[in-house]
C-alpha cells in the first residue's frame, strides 16, 4: 500500500511537471504572436501616418514628416517599374501631384498587414486645378483605386511598391491614351 501511495505521488509529480513545461511552451509561443500581432499593428499605423502626412504633402513640415518616415536605402517602385525612384526624384513628383489636385485625398479601403509587410488598397480622388502632367486644369474630379505594398523595417518604411490606375485618371480628365 506505501509502495502504491509513493508511485501515485511520484506518477502526480510527473504529470505536473509534464504540464508545467506545457504550459511554459505554449506561454512562449503566445509570447512569440502577440509580440507578432504588435508589430503588425505597428505597421499598419506606420503606414496610416504615410497618407496622413502624404496628403498634406505640399506643407513643408508635412513633407519633412513623410521624409523622415523612410529608412535609408529605402525603395519606391511604381506601376511596372523595376527601377527604384530615389527620393530626390519623388519629390517633384509628389509635388506636381498636389500641385495639379491640391484636395487630393486616399482613402484606405483595405489594409493588410503579415510580418514586415503591409498591403493597402487605396482610393485617391481629388480635382484637377492646375496643368498635370501637360494636360491644362480640367477642374474636372478624379476617383481612382491602387494597391500599395509597404516593407517595413525598424518602424521606417523600407521600400514601396505601388500600382495605380492611372488609366482610369486620363480617362476621367478627359484624355484618350494612344
Amino acid at each position: 500500500m506505501k509502495m502504491l501511495r509513493n508511485v501515485l505521488v511520484i506518477m502526480t509529480a510527473m504529470c505536473l511537471s509534464l504540464t508545467s513545461c506545457q504550459n511554459k511552451q505554449i506561454n512562449e509561443e503566445l509570447a512569440k504572436y502577440k509580440e507578432l500581432d504588435s508589430k503588425e499593428a505597428s505597421n499598419i499605423e506606420t503606414v496610416k501616418q504615410f497618407y496622413m502626412h502624404l496628403d498634406k504633402f505640399l506643407d513643408e513640415q508635412e513633407r519633412n514628416a513623410f521624409t523622415n518616415m523612410w529608412s535609408s536605402g529605402s525603395k519606391r517602385f511604381g506601376g511596372s517599374s523595376d527601377e527604384s525612384m530615389s527620393m530626390e526624384e519623388m519629390t517633384p513628383f509628389l509635388k506636381s501631384w498636389y500641385t495639379a489636385f491640391p484636395d487630393l485625398k486616399h482613402q484606405i479601403l483595405n489594409i493588410i498587414a503579415k510580418n514586415d509587410y503591409v498591403v493597402v488598397q487605396v482610393k485617391y480622388s481629388g480635382t484637377q486645378m492646375n496643368e498635370f502632367m501637360r494636360i491644362p486644369a480640367t477642374k474636372k474630379k478624379i476617383e481612382c483605386k491602387g494597391v500599395h505594398i509597404f516593407k517595413l523595417d525598424a518602424g521606417k518604411i523600407a521600400e514601396l511598391h505601388f500600382m495605380d490606375d492611372d488609366f482610369s485618371m486620363f480617362q476621367q480628365l478627359g484624355h484618350e491614351l494612344k
